[in-house]
């Protein structure tokens, strides 16, 4: 979840500007995310730990129902995505070295997390996933083969392999950092998102896949907000301030039109208030290098990991937490799952995510030109 300047009509076979300064904003901002999405989990089980009554309801009301720290740190992460991904094509052999390089970043951990959800099904005395599911989750594209994600975040990755499919599309073609181009897939996929809402909605077409779409454009925007601020020229800013207001007038109605199954459930409104904090902070933040301190530049070393690995803690921890009387239940998980989740995503990333990126970095040199 993760250069050169190309100009705007150029071949796919250039070679991108690999000396450019790391934008160590981007770092800071997957920190952010990471642990955004982390806490927000962490607090919404520990609510869920509380028995009914009014101060579950209140928590419940001031810390899920109107706004969620997953989705921010979600939309934030597709943000970075569509800043950076696009601008990854560096070698002589483009496209199989950037097809390397991202199968060697996003798997490797993938698998080792995989492996992690089976071993706390069995500790934990979960039901233990059919082997047709596990199956199709080594693949991650499980949600086209019919099957259910092990780890409820996963979804986010077929999301990113889908945007890496676009990307590959548009660099071959050499419009992949066109204002025009991406301003035209910002302005469809949201309108495809509106009418899958719609459909949805009207119970027409209950298994549409609206969000795909409208995460697509908010990576697109990412793209966009890259291009303007490489080129800084009047007709880019025009198009990105185009693209930003397409997006920030469809996805508030795609998401409470698509998402919403009852007229009563709030949670719209976290769905709804995330996604604007998501785009907010990643739109104020994508520049400010000043902020990358040591910490979270430190977290987003660690973001993939800690995004994969986090769940198995919540999971592993809710249940110790079941043991407990309130109100230690509750701070026990808010306080354990991130701790734990952080410790065990310094072992992923040092033990298999830095291996694997250096192995594809040594299997991307045997290429042609390498």
């Amino acid at each position: 979840m993760l250069t050169a300047d190309p100009v705007a009509s150029f071949s796919p076979v250039q070679h991108y500007e690999s000396s450019r300064p790391r934008l160590t904003s981007l770092d800071a901002i997957r920190g952010i995310a990471a642990l955004a999405v982390v806490i927000g989990h962490a607090i919404d089980e520990a609510i869920r730990l509380i028995p009914a009554s009014s101060l579950h309801d209140i928590l419940q009301s001031l810390a899920v129902d109107y706004v969620s720290l997953g989705r921010v740190g979600v939309v934030a992460f597709f943000c970075v995505s569509g800043y950076v991904i696009p601008f990854s094509f560096a070698h002589r052999h483009p496209v199989p070295s950037f097809l390397i390089a991202r199968f060697f970043r996003l798997y490797p951990a993938y698998w080792v997390s995989i492996a992690g959800a089976l071993a706390v099904a069995l500790l934990v005395g979960d039901v233990f996933p059919p082997p047709a599911q596990i199956l199709a989750n080594i693949t991650m594209v499980q949600l086209v083969l019919g099957q259910p994600d092990l780890i409820g975040v996963y979804w986010t990755l077929f999301y990113e392999l889908v945007f890496y499919g676009l990307c590959l599309g548009a660099f071959i073609i050499g419009r992949m950092q066109s204002p025009a181009y991406l301003l035209a897939m910002i302005g469809g996929l949201s309108a495809l998102g509106l009418v899958a809402a719609v459909l949805r909605h009207s119970g027409m077409a209950t298994g549409v896949p609206i969000g795909l779409f409208m995460f697509l454009a908010i990576m697109h925007l990412g793209t966009l907000a890259r291009v303007s601020d490489r080129d800084a020229t009047p007709l880019a800013r025009r198009y990105f301030a185009i693209g930003l207001a397409v997006v920030i007038l469809t996805t508030g109605p795609i998401a409470s039109i698509g998402f919403i199954q009852k007229a009563s459930n709030q949670r719209i409104i976290a769905d709804v208030t995330s996604l604007y904090v998501g785009l907010a902070l990643f739109f104020a933040l994508r520049r400010r290098d000043d902020l990358a301190t040591v910490p979270l530049l430190f977290l987003g070393k660690i973001s993939y990991s800690l995004y994969l690995m986090h769940p198995l803690c919540l999971v592993g921890l809710v249940a110790v937490g079941h043991m407990l009387a309130q109100p230690a239940a509750s701070l026990f998980v808010l306080i354990s799952v991130p701790i734990a989740s952080i410790l065990l995503a310094v072992i992923t990333q040092r033990l298999v995510e830095e291996p694997s990126n250096r192995f594809g970095r040594q299997v991307r040199r045997l290429l042609p030109g390498g």
